[in-house]
């Protein structure tokens, strides 16, 4: 049996700056709260208090992914892209009836490249533009009361990307429709709203779109 899928192309080109998602050093307060800590049980407990969820903006100092066979050009991951689409068909739900709707963008829909470059003008970006230091909310540990600051890396806007979606076909059900480009271009809108990268909820990374294949199968 056949895999039916289509594919189309598009244009992201930001609306406001975009941060670096990708932690400099993954094992970093790992590192720092097991040389502090008094036992492995507070370690842990302590490392679970400063496990900050990336949506909130608040998590260790990040980064640009860096492709090295491009002079270290700046770029996203198709799964930050993924991760986008979920967030967006989900909150859309009352207006595209997709039900499920993370479990279907899972199944259904397709990203590439796995590096995605971004440009300004048409060449990449090599270098971030600023850095953002903003203070994190203070915690209580086992040492008292922790506030610190985060750093990510700025690119200013207007940034652009150019990804390829893939949808796989799938059918509509008596409680969820399917997955459809309607929804998935009604997903891009919802980039000027919430968009890329670390801070989201803060308004960085907001994006417009255009497609670029218009000739491309629907």
């Amino acid at each position: 049996m056949q895999v039916e899928l289509t594919e189309r192309k598009y244009h992201l080109i930001g609306l406001t700056p975009i941060l670096g998602s990708q932690p400099a050093d993954e094992f970093i307060h790992t590192r720092y709260i097991e040389s502090k800590a008094p036992s492995p049980t507070q370690a842990e407990q302590e490392a679970k208090m400063l496990d900050i969820d990336e949506d909130s903006g608040e998590s260790n100092i990040t980064v640009f992914y860096r492709r090295a066979e491009s002079d270290d050009a700046l770029c996203l991951l198709d799964y930050m892209i993924m991760g986008f689409f979920k967030e967006a068909v989900l909150s859309m739900e009352a207006q595209n009836s997709v039900r499920l709707a993370r479990t279907k963008v899972d199944r259904y829909l397709f990203v590439q490249p796995r590096v995605i470059p971004l440009l300004r003008n048409g060449r990449p970006i090599l270098e971030e533009d600023d850095v953002l230091e903003r203070p994190l909310r203070t915690i209580m540990t086992g040492k008292g009361q922790v506030s610190t600051l985060k750093s990510s890396e700025r690119v200013d806007d207007p940034w652009e990307a150019f990804i390829t979606v893939q949808l796989l076909k799938n059918d509509a059900t008596r409680k969820s429709e399917a997955l459809t480009w309607d929804a998935i271009e009604g997903a891009l809108n919802y980039g000027k709203l919430r968009g890329l990268g670390q801070w989201r909820n803060g308004g960085y990374g907001r994006f417009k779109w255009e497609r670029v294949d218009e000739e491309a199968g629907a």
